[in-house]
Parts: C-alpha cells; sequence; structure tokens
C-alpha cells in the first residue's frame, strides 16, 4: 500500500464548509515525492441553494478551486494529485442538484488538467465509477467510522445469552426532523406507538435550514402535521434526556439505549432515489456494532446491497418486502406494520427471538470488522492507476 503525503486546500469559498475528518485524514503518510492536494466537501456547500446559487451568480466561470503555481506544477509533472473529497456525505455526487461538477469542471478548464490529475472521492456506495474528465474512488467513509466497543459488546451478548428481559422493545432515534420523519413519527404518536419504545425526534425550530431558508417556509411544512403532534416535540429518550445521537457511538448514554432495547428501526436520511445512487451511512453501522437486529427504512434496495456486502438481514423472523417498493410513502406504511408488530410481541417473545438471532448478529460484526480493513482500497487503487497514467 502506497503512503501519500495530504495537503488540504484552503480556498475562501468553502471555508465555512471545511470538514473535521474525511477518508484522506485515514490514509497511511509518508515522505513520499508523491502527494494529494484535497478540498474536502460537504452537503452544504454543494447543494444547490440560495447561498450557493448567490455564488455562482457572483463567481460565473472563476468558480473554481485554487492552486497554487508550485502544486500546479507537480500535478502537471505527475508528482501531486487533485482531490475533489465528498467522501463524508454518501449521497449520489455526481447528481443534478450539487454544483459538484461545475465545480470541478471549471477547475480542470481553467488550469488545463487532464483525466489523470484529478480525482472525486465519493462515498455513495453505487457510484458510477466512469467518467470522462476525472477518476472517481469510492471510500464509504461514514460506513467504517465507528469503532465496536468491546464493553458495549460484552454487555450485550452477557444480556442475550441470559434472555434478559428490557425495559423498552424498538429504538428508533431520528435526529434531523426531516418532512419523511416527521411522516413516520407523526403515525407513531398518533397510533400511540411511542409506548414501550424509545423513539427520539427533534424540533423544527432546531434544524430550520431543513425546513427551508426562512421561517415562513419551516411554517408551510409545519401545516402539513397536526398541532398536538409539533406541540409535542422534541422526543426525548429516558436515559440522560439524549435527543440525538451523534456518529460516534461513543457516550455511555447512547450505548445504554442499544442495552435497554431489542430491535432498531433506522430512518435514513434518504428514502427517495435521486440518479444512480444508494445512500447508506453510520446509522446502519450501529445496530451492527451493537449486536442488535434492525428494519430499514432507507432507500428501495438497501437491504439487498448489505446483503451483496456480506451481511444477513432478518427475513427469518419478519417480512423483508418493503426494501423491494419504490414508492417511500408506501414503504414508510409496511415499516409502521412492521414496528406495531414487534411492538405488540411480549417482551419474553422478544427476549427469546434476540437469543436465537445472536449467530446473525455475530456474522454482521464480523463482516463490519473485516469491511472495516479494506474501505480504503478503492482509493488506494484508484491512485495508482492515476499515477501509473503516462
Amino acid at each position: 500500500m502506497h503512503e501519500y503525503s495530504v495537503i488540504f486546500v484552503e480556498d475562501d469559498i468553502f471555508k465555512l464548509h471545511k470538514l473535521g475528518e474525511s477518508s484522506f485524514i485515514s490514509l497511511p503518510r509518508g515522505k513520499s515525492e508523491k502527494y494529494l492536494y484535497v478540498l474536502q466537501l460537504n452537503g452544504a456547500a454543494c447543494t444547490k441553494n440560495p447561498y450557493t446559487k448567490n455564488l455562482l451568480s457572483k463567481h460565473g466561470k472563476d468558480f473554481y478551486c485554487n492552486i497554487s503555481s508550485d502544486i500546479l506544477n507537480d500535478i502537471k509533472a505527475n508528482k501531486c494529485k487533485m482531490v475533489f473529497d465528498y467522501s463524508a456525505e454518501t449521497n449520489d455526487a455526481l447528481s443534478s442538484s450539487l454544483i459538484l461538477t461545475d465545480l470541478i469542471d471549471n477547475t480542470i478548464e481553467h488550469y488545463s488538467l487532464s483525466k489523470r490529475d484529478v480525482m472525486l472521492c465519493t462515498g455513495n456506495v453505487k457510484s458510477i465509477k466512469e467518467h470522462n474528465k476525472f477518476y472517481i474512488a469510492v471510500s464509504n467513509f461514514y460506513l467504517n467510522l465507528i469503532e465496536p466497543d468491546h464493553k458495549l459488546l460484552d454487555s450485550q451478548r452477557n444480556l442475550i445469552l441470559n434472555k434478559t428481559v428490557r425495559n423498552k422493545k424498538c429504538l428508533c432515534l431520528m435526529r434531523k426532523p426531516r418532512p419523511h420523519r416527521y411522516s413516520i413519527a407523526e403515525i407513531f404518536y398518533k397510533r400511540n406507538l411511542l409506548k414501550n419504545n424509545i423513539v427520539t425526534m427533534g424540533s423544527p425550530e432546531s434544524y430550520s435550514r431543513l425546513f427551508g431558508f426562512n421561517q415562513t417556509a419551516m411554517n408551510e411544512i409545519k401545516k402539513h402535521y397536526s398541532a398536538d403532534f409539533v406541540n409535542s416535540l422534541p422526543w426525548v429518550a429516558d436515559y440522560e434526556h439524549v435527543t440525538v445521537a451523534n456518529g460516534l457511538l461513543n457516550t455511555e448514554a447512547e450505548r445504554t439505549l442499544y442495552l435497554e432495547t431489542t430491535v432498531n428501526f433506522i430512518v435514513e436520511s434518504y428514502v427517495d432515489v435521486d440518479g444512480i445512487e444508494l445512500d447508506i451511512t453510520e446509522k446502519i453501522t450501529k445496530p451492527i456494532v451493537s449486536l442488535q437486529p434492525f428494519v430499514l427504512y432507507g432507500q428501495p434496495g438497501a437491504l439487498k446491497e448489505l446483503k451483496n456486502m456480506g451481511y444477513k438481514t432478518f427475513d427469518r423472523w419478519w417480512d423483508e418486502s418493503y426494501d423491494t417498493i419504490s414508492s417511500s410513502k408506501v414503504r414508510m406504511h409496511y415499516i409502521v406494520e412492521l414496528f406495531a408488530q414487534i411492538s405488540a410481541m411480549s417482551s419474553d417473545e422478544l427476549a427469546e427471538m434476540h437469543y436465537n438471532m445472536l449467530p446473525t448478529l455475530e456474522h454482521n460484526l464480523n463482516v463490519y470488522i473485516e469491511q472495516q480493513k479494506h474501505y480504503l482500497d478503492d482509493i488506494h487503487s484508484t491512485l495508482n492507476l492515476m499515477f501509473d497514467d503516462k
């Protein structure tokens, strides 16, 4: 495995949106003469919204990444590669809803770069790999972010093997109140499905950017939901008022939630398909590293993709045909019925089911641990092709 030095771009246009972590922080470092010039990007910087539209209209064709003359000379001499790092997001990096391809195209045109000079790194598990102007590598950064915690795993195994009755049945952590999360949460609320389960949901006031760029737009969204439901928010967990979860599963408060419940209901950030994409994030990783079965309300085909990656799902215990349903609204109602079905099971039945699932859960944990060793492989192989491209 080759070692590369990494230089991160300081670009005023994206300074407010620079990330603290990326796949390239994980790359082995060495004193190689070959190095990477990396611009870290996230959805806030790249989504076509009033902020970025204003930038585009202001800068026009000057909307490109700054490259100093010495680095540009190294790129032309095949000593350096320009990397647009979008690995901190899982949506389709080439989607028409992003300005990312405009930024890359403008940069290539402004500096007369060739294909071998530029790479786009994406976290989307089904991204296309072929492009006529630049190379593409997939890193799945967030899908490999969480380190298994041995204390949590030992506690969970002990509870499963002893068929311990849990205090709650289902766990559903929803942080940002996106419209589809609001919809499923309102159904939970109206059908009185919150009892004996842990369901969290942030309030719209805490995440107004998701509902538009002004209070009027947010109020329009809120009109679609009943006032009693909206006024009941935010929903917090019973333990230390945990309203949100971070990406690392590294707090005792959040880990406790996985020991107090049996089945994890994951409501992903995106449930509809936009272009060629499949978004799978750290949300699916958390139950895997906690030995917890899961139901996944994500994009259609997400469970199928997990199986392709070597994971086992839970169609022995409940109907997973929802994964094949193209309509997110219809799929949501299937998920709600599963939530109701599992909530209706007795605590003893759930403990017995969890016990019988243990071989499957251990298998998934082992697949994840092995996956962590290789998630940078595509970056390395793509860089090798680029440096070898004469």
